[in-house]
């Protein structure tokens, strides 16, 4: 909110010119759920007996007013509020970035005017207010500022061991969301106009990390899955393995990959993926950027990592008829204590019968994931 107030000019956070409803949150199966509560005394009292007990109530703001903005005192600005925050969410300043690019554009600009009225002077107190703030937030970054807040993550973080304990498992899930190997835009070089979407780059450097390990060729390898370009190509990993895998491929050297592109088709067919068709899904390459198994081992355990080792396992337990390979469940987590986790028993499990070093632990590259690609037949 420190951030749009900054941007907007919005001040009625300052003098108290707000509205708000009270909404109920809590974590239901990892997902953040949130209800309204009832402004009827006697409805609300009712409600209450629905919600869970562990449901936190706070006040939620409503961005209704139109008039406070622009016209007014900067608060934000004038308080030097935003040089005081010590912790924001990556994807908040990536989207502050991609804002800053559209509000270069001659089009935006005049659909600003157009569509929602604002004069050329309140366009350009935006314009100017977020350069300001990407100037003043990509100083700070690592030095004060870590792009590490994720409310949801910490509710989950939160409920999650207690469930564990009480189970002494690691819930099953009945089904699991897969991604779809898809670009929706460009993805590479800058200078070539590439849209850089976050969830775009995520997707070409989990390819290109994938294709680096099924190909041994490790100068594919994107060096890292964080949905960033650098602005200088000679500084990017990310394009540097597009442009090694063009050149691997026999393709025209633009460091640059387009929805439906050559490179494009080429990657997904390097990765052993093909471009979903309408109403089909593709399984994601098997691939994982961080270790995963026990945490007192130094694991990253990313969700992403985890439930790529999970499906494997699954797998390799259906193919090898070994039920002890079994994670009982694909949902990203790894219990705290290792004897409370499924997923850290099946990786012992699978080391003890691949006669590997039993340490619980699955890394890139390392035997065990390499003997698990095999187990599960994805070499």
């Amino acid at each position: 909110m420190v951030l749009m107030d900054f941007i907007m000019s919005q001040a009625d956070r300052f003098s108290g010119n707000m509205h708000s409803e009270k909404v109920y949150l809590w974590v239901e199966n990892g997902v953040l759920e949130t209800k309204t509560k009832k402004s009827d005394p006697a409805k609300a009292a009712e409600q209450l007996k629905q919600i869970p007990s562990g449901a936190v109530l706070v006040d939620r703001m409503i961005m209704k007013d139109n008039d406070a903005g622009l016209i007014s005192g900067n608060s934000v600005k004038s308080n030097h509020l935003l040089e005081k925050i010590s912790h924001l969410d990556s994807k908040t300043y990536d989207r502050l970035l991609d804002l800053q690019k559209e509000l270069q554009k001659s089009e935006v600009a005049q659909w600003y005017q157009t569509e929602i009225l604002f004069t050329l002077a309140d366009f350009n107190t935006i314009k100017d207010n977020v350069d300001q703030a990407v100037a003043i937030l990509t100083a700070r970054k690592d030095k004060g500022l870590f792009l590490d807040a994720n409310v949801t993550a910490a509710l989950v973080a939160e409920d999650k061991p207690d469930q564990e304990a009480e189970t002494g498992t690691e819930p099953d899930t009945d089904t699991t969301a897969t991604p779809i190997a898809v670009i929706t835009g460009s993805v590479g070089r800058w200078e070539k106009n590439a849209g850089n979407l976050v969830a775009d780059v995520e997707t070409v450097q989990r390819l290109l990390k994938a294709a680096a390990q099924r190909l041994q060729a490790p100068e594919l390898d994107s060096k890292g899955v964080d949905g960033k370009i650098a602005r200088l190509p000679g500084k990017s990993n990310t394009v540097a393995a597009i442009e090694a895998f063009q050149s691997r491929f026999n393709i025209s050297i633009d460091g640059l990959i387009e929805p439906g592109s050559e490179t494009w088709q080429a990657l997904l067919q390097a990765v052993g993926s093909t471009e979903p068709d309408a109403g089909s899904t593709t399984t994601p390459p098997a691939v994982i950027t961080g270790s995963v198994g026990r945490w007192e081992k130094g694991a990253g355990n990313l969700q992403a990592d985890v439930e790529t080792v999970q499906r494997l396992l699954e797998t390799a337990a259906q193919r090898l008829q070994a039920p002890e390979l079994d994670p009982k469940g694909v949902d990203g987590k790894i219990a705290r204590l290792p004897g409370k986790s499924n997923t850290v028993a099946a990786i012992e499990a699978f080391q003890s019968r691949s006669n590997i070093s039993i340490t619980g632990l699955i890394e890139p590259d390392s035997q065990a994931w390499q003997a698990l690609l095999r187990g599960a037949d994805e070499t």
